[in-house]
Formats: structure tokens, sequence, C-alpha cells
């Protein structure tokens, strides 16, 4: 690991090396970086940063799903967890928020009450079961799916929207 040849290099010559290799990523376009500890890790924007966290507020009523939450989002961030694993598990804790919030037991009897109720538009509700169609169909823990695994830029659109899905159903429940 660079973490430790990055720590016998005195403190102006890390300083230096430790900014030109956070340049090199980010100007590679690269969804990793590197953090001050010398780990490599996946980048997040701020935005998607900011969503976890609102996220986490959002789920604090629900222990389970806050839990897996936490461990995925951290376990995406830090490489522990497989990307395909983590859209699994993603998937798993919108079911349970959507439950949770529509007192429902299935999901899709979740989703028929938000729809029905008219919270959700007709196309927002096709739009949630194309996100369950995409983690249904890529290659997984669970299953070989029908697409390639997902690498962590996959994982990380995927996370950013099943974000967005948690923001707007908040928002709409209110």
């Amino acid at each position: 690991m660079i973490y430790k040849y990055f720590i016998l290099i005195n403190g102006n010559k890390r300083g230096r090396l430790y900014n030109d290799i956070c340049s090199a990523f980010k100007n590679s376009g690269s969804v990793y970086e590197f953090n001050i500890d010398g780990q490599v890790i996946l980048a997040l924007g701020k935005k998607i940063a900011k969503k976890i966290t609102t996220v986490q507020t959002i789920l604090e009523h629900c222990d389970n799903a806050l839990n897996k939450f936490r461990n995925l989002t951290d376990g995406l961030i830090n490489r522990s967890i497989d990307p395909a694993d983590s859209i699994g598990d993603m998937y798993i804790v919108f079911e349970d928020y959507i439950k949770n919030v529509t007192g429902q037991n299935s999901f899709d009897n979740a989703l028929r009450n938000l729809g029905k109720n008219l919270l959700l538009h007709p196309i927002q509700v096709k739009l949630i079961e194309n996100l369950k169609a995409y983690r249904g169909d890529v290659w997984g823990s669970a299953h070989a799916g029908n697409s390639p695994k997902p690498t962590e830029k996959e994982a990380l659109w995927y996370l950013d929207m099943i974000l967005s899905q948690f923001e707007y159903i908040k928002r709409k429940t209110k």
C-alpha cells in the first residue's frame, strides 16, 4: 500500500506528493481519489455526499435500513464491497423505506399506493420500476444478470438515482 511509503516522506515532500496524486486522480477523470491517510477511495461529488447525509436523516426512523445504508455507502466509498453488491443493497434499503412510508408489506403494494394516492406521477412510478429492473438485470452476488457486472461508475450513478428518489418521496409525503 502506498500509505506505508507515504509516512516515511518528510512533511513538505509529503504535501507536494499528496497534491500531485490528488491532481492525477482528478485530471484523469477517475472515480477514485487519494485521501490524506494514503488510501485510494471512491470519489464522491459534493452533491452526492450531501444527498447521503440527507438520506441518513430521512432514514433515522428506519433502524435496519439506516444501518444497511451506512454500511453500503461506507463500503462503496472505501471500496470494501463490490459495486454489484452495493446496487442490490441500495435497492433493498429503498424498498424498506417505501414500505415504511406507506405502511405496506410489499414493495409493489407500496409503490402502487404512492401512485394511487397521486403522490407520484405515473412516469415517476415507471422510473422507480426501471431502477428495480436495472438492479435485477445487472450481474450481482444474488444472480448472474443479463448485463455486465457494474463498475464503480455505474454504482455511483445508481446511488445518485436512488438518493434522488428518497429526497423526492420525502418531499411528496411531508
